[in-house]
């Protein structure tokens, strides 16, 4: 009955309680293999639509110990699901991942359990991958996986395929394969039954909506453009419900979404949605999804000829990754935005000279973005810490479409000539 809240009716409160409910009842009359039941179910379907993400792991580990009290070695190894969502998905560093895997995989091979294993070790071949230790990007490979071999494998394993198209078409995307990540998050869709309410749902749902926003903003076709839009607003209907109930693990995935459909429609108010979206993730704890918005952000700006916005967002998204532990993401983003990351500001003082700013200044510049979404107090707080930074009196702003000019207590205003100076007294 609580799955039928969940998957059918979307009530996701009322498959919560229930399942809550279950697990009371458990510890009171059960044994532990009801309580480990109950637990399980709660973790792998419910929980992720109530509570943080990173929860899920207190849950899972007290299942896994009921499971191996009363023998169940089976149920005990799909905990490691939960595990490895609450791990991964999370954006615990990559590492961590790594280590659950290995200890998943010497459980399930004890225990026979091909079916998890077939399943659960995409996570670890992701990880790999954004580290840099698969034979490439754009594969799972390495000496001792096959991606050709394992897909042969699974073919009849409905969940196993699923995991795979999912987080395939992450690794896809991230890695800037925009077409082909479409595909394999389309080729999920029949099989995506085999995992009604697990989390990878919406994973498949952010990165299906992500590449459909990027392939709208490449396409040349009006009425091509206008079915990805569609389609796009068909995954965000299912988002935003998700995002009522739980607005910890999904509104900045729901926000991120809207920011690059505003991008694609040319759209200002792409700006509010992708500050909302970094700060959700960050708030919430999601470092690795931080991170895309802070890349995602950082090429809108660039497209429009905000460079410093673009930098600043840009060294945010690098340092986000490298802290993640995806050394190929980092390698990724250097090659493609080497001009993004370069840190030399220049500032001039009273008597001309320059002044070339560190990387502080920079990163420090970018929180004042981060905070400010009214143009107006985003470049005054910019050039404020350019100028405390520099050490210096006076810093000149030139913007692409026309200089600017700041007084003190007034904004900035277009201002006639070649630049516009600023004196942190007050005069310009």
């Amino acid at each position: 009955m609580p799955l039928v809240f969940v998957s059918v009716e979307q009530n996701y409160q009322k498959g919560y309680d229930h399942l809550r409910s279950l697990i009371d009842l458990s510890r009171k009359t059960g044994g532990e293999n009801q309580l480990g039941f109950a637990l399980h179910s709660f973790g792998l379907f419910a929980q992720h639509w109530r509570d943080p993400l990173r929860t899920i792991v207190t849950t899972s580990k007290e299942a896994f110990d009921c499971f191996l009290s009363c023998g169940n070695l089976q149920l005990a190894g799909y905990e490691y699901f939960s595990q490895l969502t609450s791990s991964f998905d999370a954006g615990e560093p990559l590492e961590r991942t790594l280590e659950i895997s290995e200890e998943a995989f010497l459980f399930l091979h004890k225990t026979l359990n091909q079916h998890a294993w077939a399943s659960l070790v995409i996570y670890r071949q992701l990880a790999l991958c954004l580290k840099g230790e698969t034979k490439s990007t754009y594969d799972f490979d390495t000496n001792e996986f096959s991606e050709v071999d394992h897909l042969d494998m699974i073919s009849d394993n409905m969940m196993a395929l699923c995991y795979y198209y999912i987080y395939k078409a992450q690794a896809l995307y991230l890695f800037g394969r925009y077409d082909r990540a479409k595909i394999l998050a389309e080729q999920a869709v029949d099989v995506l039954p085999s995992i009604t309410t697990f989390y990878p749902n919406a994973i498949y749902n952010l990165y299906h909506s992500l590449s459909l926003c990027r392939l709208a903003l490449n396409t040349q076709s009006d009425a091509e453009k206008t079915n990805l839009i569609s389609s796009i607003e068909q995954n965000q209907q299912q988002m935003a419900i998700w995002a009522e109930s739980n607005a910890t693990n999904f509104q900045h995935k729901y926000d991120l979404v809207e920011a690059e459909k505003a991008r694609v429609l040319e759209k200002l108010e792409a700006i509010e949605y992708y500050e909302k979206a970094i700060q959700g993730a960050k708030e919430n704890e999601f470092p690795q999804e931080e991170a895309l918005a802070y890349e995602l952000a950082s090429q809108f700006y660039f497209e429009r000829g905000m460079e410093l916005g673009a930098r600043t967002y840009m060294i945010e998204a690098h340092n986000r990754y490298q802290q993640w532990g995806a050394s190929a993401k980092v390698k990724d983003i250097e090659e493609r935005y080497p001009q993004l990351l370069q840190t030399q500001v220049v500032a001039k003082e009273k008597s001309s000279d320059q002044v070339i700013l560190d990387l502080n200044t920079v990163i420090k510049a970018s929180q004042a973005i981060a905070g400010e979404i009214v143009l107006d107090r985003l470049l005054a707080q910019m050039m404020q810490i350019v100028i405390e930074n520099a050490g210096a009196q006076k810093g000149s702003w030139f913007w692409r479409g026309g200089p600017m000019v700041h007084r003190s207590g007034r904004g900035y205003r277009p201002k006639r000539g070649t630049g516009a100076a600023v004196d942190q007294r007050g005069s310009a």
